[in-house]
């Protein structure tokens, strides 16, 4: 028997309960190991802008570099004037701990907002950003027969196009005062998503020859 195709919004509504749920677990798992994590060497005084820090690697990335020492620019999509429940945990904890982290909202599919958050850091920072780790990314994981290519346009706009748009922006400052480099980290889950990290996974390694007068260890690329 054949059943037929859910509709689009309750297959999405599906997902997004999936990848909440997963997101969660992965917190939870790192909260609990978190005291046998090592601190990240060689950030001590280092401006860093992390994207996608609401959840996930970018949540925990933002806070791992800040213990390290490093200033730590995490931007979310929507930080709904401060009141946004994400950003105000992450500002709860760096208060808390002394850590020098600055929110800032930025949807990476917003020209505007990316020009303007990346202007925003340079201005704290006081000239070039040290590093961009691009971690902000969607993923809806389907058959490909069943895939919305709305949906799709839009994992492609963000997790591709949100990632060289920040590069496009804070490189410029990065290359004239030889900082160090940026890395992509987008989410890899399901056929259409997997298809933009290896989009996205191509252009980071065609960084590495320009960025080699930087350090080694600030030029790598991750794609998860």
């Amino acid at each position: 028997m054949t059943l037929p195709p859910q509709p689009l919004d309750r297959r999405v509504d599906r997902r997004r309960v999936l990848l909440a749920g997963a997101a969660t677990a992965l917190i939870a798992s790192a909260t609990r190991s978190r005291a046998a994590v090592p601190r990240p060497e060689g950030v001590r005084g280092r401006s860093v802008l992390v994207t996608g820090s609401s959840s996930g690697f970018g949540r925990l990335l933002a806070e791992h570099l800040a213990r390290g020492g490093a200033r730590v620019f995490a931007t979310m999509r929507n930080l709904d004037g401060g009141r946004r429940p994400e950003a105000q945990e992450l500002a709860r904890i760096a208060r808390a701990d002394g850590l020098d982290i600055t929110l800032l909202q930025l949807d990476v599919t917003d020209a505007a907002e990316v020009r303007a958050a990346v202007r925003a850091a340079e201005t704290a920072s006081g000239g070039a950003l040290d590093a961009v780790i691009n971690n902000a990314g969607i993923a809806f994981g389907v058959p490909a027969e069943l895939a919305d290519l709305e949906a799709t346009r839009r994992i492609f706009e963000t997790n591709l196009f949100g990632a060289l748009a920040v590069a496009n922006a804070a490189l410029p400052a990065m290359r004239r005062r030889k900082a160090a480099g940026c890395a992509t980290s987008p989410p890899s889950l399901g056929g259409s998503c997997c298809q933009a990290s290896h989009s996205i996974a191509q252009p980071s390694s065609a960084w590495r020859p320009c960025l080699r007068p930087w350090p080694t260890s600030w030029r790598r690329s991750v794609s998860t």
